[in-house]
């Protein structure tokens, strides 16, 4: 059964108060000496597939072991999901040059979650967000948002669900540079249709450390400030999802909490899912699951760690 945990704000200054948390109940696959935990997200490697409060185990042929119901896939209730990938492999060159970003990776975030990805360079994380967004396309396996299928959309459609349900913030700003901050923040919602609430661009300017640079153009902003742009941006619509990559890693200590602090409001507040890619402890520490790559796999997944733990995990000496 979910535990619940009390309404404290930690030291971030955020409430505590988690929707669902992990049970830690162990569950064995037959001839498997290894235990495995009901965790969150749900990591479907393995043969283990996981949804809300049953669990069942599947052998590598996909018979069901454990748990509730035979062999079907009726306990893998897609909705609950904001973003399940089932099977995705992803490889770059032919031949000799073949690079497996992805290898067969199965894994579902959870709305109103927050998940960390980490794991060491080339270890697959950034392809991991661009296939669960749509911005790239698996060689094989599926990808689902919002229990939609994206794997085969048309260039057209992947472009209105990234405008309209999903949003990124990328390493690479892709700020336009004629336009101005304010102008950059809420362009998505202009192309949409959809007429942006000045108080909360002004409110969202000011949380990231750009108040009174609404008028500056990229060019007149340092990287540290277009990355400031670019995440206010990608919250303004509150989109179902929001993928984030390396949000804070271009930002003093300060901006940095409070870009963390934005992000952990929109899943408390407004029960989005956040995805976020990071190398800090500290920034990973923040959110309700760590989970780990390592050659394009799933190694391991941290249920609401800290930053101690995680570095401990990354094989650091904090």
């Amino acid at each position: 059964m979910p535990d619940e945990t009390g309404d404290g704000l930690d030291s971030f200054g955020r409430h505590q108060e988690r929707r669902i948390c992990c049970s830690g109940r162990k569950l064995r696959v037959p001839g498997d000496n290894q235990a495995h935990q009901n965790i969150w997200p749900m990591v479907l490697s393995q043969g283990m597939r996981r949804q809300g409060r049953a669990a069942s185990v599947r052998d590598g042929s996909g018979r069901c072991l454990m748990g509730d119901g035979a062999d079907s896939d009726t306990l893998l209730i897609m909705s609950d999901h904001a973003v399940l990938l089932e099977g995705v492999t992803r490889t770059y060159g032919k031949g000799a040059t073949e690079v497996a970003a992805l290898c067969q990776v199965s894994v579902g975030f959870p709305r109103g979650s927050f998940t960390a990805v980490m794991g060491p360079s080339g270890s697959g994380k950034s392809t991991l967000l661009q296939c669960a967004s749509g911005l790239d396309r698996p060689d094989s396996g599926t990808v689902r948002v919002a229990g939609q299928d994206i794997t085969h959309l048309g260039e057209k459609e992947l472009a209105v669900l990234r405008r309209d349900r999903i949003g990124v913030i990328f390493q690479a700003f892709n700020l336009v540079p004629s336009l101005t901050a304010w102008q950059n923040v809420i362009l998505p919602s202009r192309l949409a249709r959809r007429r942006p609430d000045p108080s909360r661009v002004r409110e969202l300017l000011h949380r990231v450390g750009l108040a009174g640079r609404e008028r500056h153009r990229p060019t007149q902003l340092s990287g540290g400030q277009q990355q400031r742009v670019a995440i206010a941006r990608a919250l303004l619509g509150r989109p179902e999802v929001l993928f984030a990559d390396e949000p804070t890693g271009a930002l003093d200590r300060r901006t940095g909490h409070e870009v963390l602090a934005l992000l952990r409001e929109a899943v408390d507040a407004f029960g989005q899912t956040v995805v976020m890619v990071t190398h800090d402890p500290e920034a990973a520490a923040q959110a309700d699951s760590v989970l780990f790559l390592t050659d394009g796999r799933i190694v391991d997944v941290l249920d609401r760690p800290s930053a101690d733990q995680i570095g401990m995990r990354l094989g650091g000496r904090r």
